[in-house]
């Protein structure tokens, strides 16, 4: 009886990790652009990281004041808006 792959990724792990074993030295260098597409991507990283912050903030203030007002009755609804 064979044996089913459970997902389509472990398939691509394991034929990504066969390309990529058997490669030999390679001769290449990093170019001039490089530095600036990998700075760019940094920055566009923060900057949306910042922005889905902004934008789940009363979700983010809410759930820790869940976790950190267990012992007193209720949080502060004024923060809370109704969006319905």
């Amino acid at each position: 009886m064979k044996k089913k792959l459970k997902s389509p990724y472990l398939l691509f792990f394991l034929l990504a990790l066969a390309c990529i074993l058997p490669a030999k030295q390679s001769y290449a260098y990093l170019d001039p652009g490089t530095g600036s597409q990998i700075l760019q991507i940094v920055i566009a990283s923060v900057a949306g990281a910042l922005i889905s912050i902004k934008m789940f903030w009363r979700h983010i203030k809410l759930f820790f004041m869940k976790i950190f007002y267990k012992n007193k009755s209720e949080p502060d609804k004024s923060t809370e808006k109704n969006y319905e």
